[in-house]
């Protein structure tokens, strides 16, 4: 659901000193589409809680299965001896985390 226009409170300036990213850089976000905003009058402004959300950390998880994915899905064929010399060489690294 789009947000009404007249959420949209904070003016660039504002925007910037509350978030500590430059005009630029904002003006940037909202170009590529990561950034609602409105304009008013040439004003560009912007909704209290998309800058707030600016300035919060987002947590980052692991996705580990879909980089495995990616990983298999773009690897070249390797021979059977090249396997298991790629297994080896993983078994030796983890032996040597659990001994360290």
């Amino acid at each position: 659901m789009a947000t009404p226009v007249s959420d949209f409170t904070i003016p660039l300036a504002e925007a910037s000193a509350s978030s500590g990213y430059s005009e630029r850089h904002l003006r940037r976000l909202v170009e590529t589409s990561r950034l609602p905003a409105a304009k008013l009058r040439g004003k560009l402004l912007f909704a209290p809680e998309d800058i707030r959300a600016l300035t919060v950390p987002q947590p980052v998880e692991p996705d580990a299965d879909r980089i495995i994915a990616d990983l298999v899905a773009n690897a070249p064929r390797f021979s059977e001896a090249q396997r298991s010399r790629i297994a080896a060489v993983l078994a030796s690294a983890d032996s040597e985390e659990v001994s360290a």
